[in-house]
């Protein structure tokens, strides 16, 4: 017997479970961040003469830092720890910079549901487990409940979980993981008008 392991070639659990724990850390210091930063924002009065042009601005700030800390995980961390990465930089910079956009739309949005700058930490820190669940990583989405797998749809990590698995861990291309850049770059777009509106309608409430 010649058994070949195809895609986790040591066969261990960090090769396994570090790429999908990276990306739901991603969107969860994201979420974190922003909802502080939000409260802060407003404890401050500060307000944007033209709400669309600052809400750019932040995302780009926002890309600029996370394009910075992943080249820092995927070209120093990742060939330290030896963890299998398959897939083309091209098709990963896409996936993240449409994640990176989707999970600070989705963080500006929630931001206005809070009041004090503790309570983004203490309610989004204890969901990143259920998150990483929904994502499909230690149990298959097979055997979700229908509802419970298009809520888990809603959040964008659930996409880029399965989107970076097939590519950096299985070499698979644009092609094969369109189904879910396409709902990142939906998801993406529906919450940053969803986050403009609820800002301006919070500076006409001010």
């Amino acid at each position: 017997y010649d058994g070949h392991t195809l895609h986790n070639s040591s066969a261990g659990y960090g090769s396994f479970v570090m790429p999908s724990v990276v990306v739901v850390i991603i969107q969860q210091t994201l979420l974190i961040g922003l909802g502080m930063l939000g409260v802060r924002r407003r404890e401050l009065k500060r307000s944007d003469k033209n709400i669309l042009v600052g809400m750019v601005a932040k995302m780009l700030c926002y890309m600029i830092i996370y394009a910075i800390n992943l080249t820092i995980i995927l070209g120093v961390v990742w060939p330290i720890f030896g963890f299998p990465y398959e897939g083309s930089i091209s098709a990963v910079v896409l996936l993240f910079a449409l994640y990176v956009l989707a999970s600070a739309s989705l963080g500006m949005l929630l931001s206005h549901l809070f009041r004090q700058r503790e309570a983004p930490l203490m309610l989004l820190l204890w969901s990143s487990v259920p998150i990483l669940l929904l994502a499909g990583v230690s149990y298959p989405r097979e055997a979700f409940p229908e509802w419970l797998y298009i809520l888990g749809r809603l959040f964008p990590s659930s996409s880029a979980v399965n989107a970076y698995v097939n590519i950096g861990t299985a070499g698979a291309g644009l092609g094969d993981v369109i189904a879910d850049i396409a709902l990142l770059a939906v998801l993406a777009l529906l919450y940053f008008i969803a986050a403009v509106v609820v800002e301006r309608r919070s500076a006409r409430i001010k």
